[in-house]
């Protein structure tokens, strides 16, 4: 029996959260706690096998054949101000957003210590593995799965179902109940960024801006403990990023005006019936009771 793409998407979707799941596990029992150089190498290599592996078979798979697109192509004419005001514009954004979540629970700014079983401090020498382990291989594979092929097999529900669905599959792939909500405002940025410059590039450059700025945020909190001077700067945290998301904003109309950005497609019925109908395939709906799994164990570990 052949699956419906949005059915395919649910189940591709279902097992990578498995197969990351488990990564997990392993990784809480202490396994990767150590700061080597082969800590960071493999935590790049799970990037890449956990998202890399569904993304080919999908691109490969013979019935979607010519149905898949990883949108490899390079960005359209005249976007790169709005990329690069977007991005930074995502990056202070998901950076206010952890903080609006971390700091009423007593906690101070972690960056990527909510993504990474690690600890923040980087060895000087280890800089550029660190780099290309949680800054450039995440962004990359986890682009090219999300924003090329789930966003390609949503897309037959309409435009937006496939914006909305590939965003809220980001935030559900994130295993700290406090990053979901800024994983999800990140996660409809890239995927706009994606559908409006038809490039996954433009959102693998913001995601990588993003991952860039949360490791220099873990950096900070652990070389200038939390204090007065923290809330300066988040406050210009939050200016900058108004800035930035004026002129991001400012020149997506432009390009509007001039045709540059293509036409949503509204899919076949309306946006409630084309998002409960990619949303209410048995994979999708497992995907969503092993999100709501790890988060309940997740609260319940903290708690015990």
């Amino acid at each position: 029996m052949q699956l419906k793409p949005s059915a395919l998407a649910g189940w591709a979707l279902f097992l990578l959260l498995l197969f990351l799941s488990v990564f997990n596990a392993f990784a809480q029992l202490g396994t990767f706690v150590s700061t080597s150089a082969a800590t960071y190498l493999v935590l790049g290599g799970a990037d890449l096998l956990i998202f890399g592996v569904p993304t080919v078979f999908l691109k490969k798979y013979r019935p979607l054949v010519g149905l898949i697109s990883l949108r490899g192509r390079p960005p359209r004419r005249g976007f790169a101000m709005n990329i690069l005001f977007s991005s930074l514009a995502l990056a202070l954004l998901s950076f206010v957003l952890n903080c609006l979540c971390l700091l009423p629970q007593g906690k101070t700014p972690a960056g990527l210590a909510a993504y990474y079983p690690i600890r923040p401090e980087i060895p000087g020498g280890l800089m550029w593995v660190v780099i290309a382990s949680l800054v450039v291989v995440p962004a990359v594979v986890q682009e090219l799965f999300l924003r090329g092929a789930v966003f390609s097999l949503y897309e037959k529900r309409g435009t937006a179902a496939a914006v909305i669905l590939s965003a809220c599959a980001y935030a559900m792939l994130q295993r700290s109940p406090e990053t979901i909500l800024p994983a999800l405002a990140a996660g409809l940025g890239y995927a706009l960024l994606q559908y409006c410059t038809g490039s996954v590039w433009a959102p693998v450059f913001a995601h990588m801006v993003n991952n860039g700025y949360a490791l220099f945020i873990s950096w900070l909190s652990v070389q200038v403990p939390y204090n007065t001077a923290w809330e300066y700067f988040i406050a210009a945290n939050v200016a900058c990023m108004f800035l930035c998301a004026y002129v991001a904003i400012r020149t997506l109309r432009n390009l509007v005006r001039e045709g540059q950005v293509p036409v949503t497609d509204p899919g076949p019925g309306a946006l409630r019936v084309n998002l409960t109908g990619a949303a209410g395939t048995m994979g999708f709906l497992l995907f969503a009771a092993l999100f709501v799994a790890r988060i309940v164990i997740t609260i319940v570990a903290r708690l015990a």
